[in-house]
């Protein structure tokens, strides 16, 4: 199989596509991305697969890019026509490979492309209009000449308070001067805005500042989920299968908090109040039956 020419021309189409989508997928993964980005980065994979496979053709929005039809026939590109990759290309031109091996080759490669299109497909998100629209929440995007106005976001209608002081809101973001740490950081830039007071010590930008944070709260992925119930297993093992849920869940809220602050267990800081309450209370104050575990953290 490794002296096989045909075999090495397969691992030269597919590693560009593998390595594209796996990039894709670690973002996905990732805590610390920034979620407006992460849409265009999913749609921006989609579209390349897109292009390869189908007649060319403009699209305005993300939403007309998802409802394109890929499984019509008639916008399929014919098999000499579909790019399988400048790798491939220049693998090609080095195998002198037979032209009925070549055809197979292309067939299948074709048909991979086609089965991960349609798989892509079908994990796009449905509110793809209000995901794009988030991407009006960024600082560089509020505060810009290119804002839009707030009427042509699709996730206004979600709101539910003053629209009148909300749009009043809006229009004034751009005439404060935002401190410059928080610019970079659409998380940390709402939060500066939710908070901000004016001369009387009223918070004058509350409502457009909640609205912007509960938009953003939205979940972009199960990663984090999924990372829950791996840490819960390498918790609560074979050996310590008698923790009780409370001591799980604590130990699970404090390696979150950890996790969160980027921080390690030997740099946390116990205040007086915990200190206090670590006697042998927590042992006896319990249920006769249940059986606690310190937390190791």
């Amino acid at each position: 199989m490794y002296s096989d020419p045909a075999n090495k021309l397969y691992l030269a189409f597919l590693q560009p596509v593998v390595s594209q989508v796996n990039r894709v997928n670690k973002l996905f993964e990732s805590d610390r991305c920034n979620a407006n980005r992460l849409l265009e980065d999913l749609m921006s994979l989609y579209k390349s697969i897109l292009q390869r496979l189908m007649m060319p053709r403009t699209f305005c929005t993300w939403k007309a890019v998802a409802d394109y039809d890929v499984n019509d026939e008639r916008n399929h590109l014919p098999l000499e026509a579909v790019d399988f990759g400048v790798k491939f290309y220049i693998e090609l031109g080095q195998s002198r490979l037979d032209s009925g091996i070549v055809h197979t080759v292309k067939k299948h490669g074709r048909d991979f492309l086609m089965k991960l299109l349609q798989e892509l497909q079908q994990r796009l998100p449905s509110n793809i209009n209000h995901l794009q629209s988030l991407d009006a929440l960024t600082p560089e995007t509020v505060l810009g000449v290119r804002k839009p106005r707030l009427q042509e976001l699709s996730f206004l209608p979600k709101y539910s308070g003053d629209i009148g002081k909300l749009d009043e809101q809006w229009q004034r973001l751009a005439t404060v001067s935002w401190p410059k740490d928080v610019i970079n950081d659409s998380e940390k830039f709402w939060l500066t805005v939710h908070s901000h007071q004016d001369a009387s010590g009223e918070r004058d930008f509350k409502e457009v500042g909640q609205f912007a944070l509960s938009m953003l709260s939205l979940p972009i992925s199960n990663a984090s989920v999924e990372r829950v119930f791996s840490q819960m297993n390498l918790i609560k093992n074979k050996l310590r299968n008698r923790m009780q849920h409370k001591s799980l869940e604590n130990t699970l809220h404090v390696r979150a908090f950890m996790n969160r602050n980027n921080m390690c267990c030997r740099e946390f800081d116990p205040t007086q109040e915990m200190l206090s309450m670590f006697t042998k209370d927590i042992y006896t104050n319990v249920d006769e039956h249940e059986y606690v575990e310190v937390p190791d953290v």
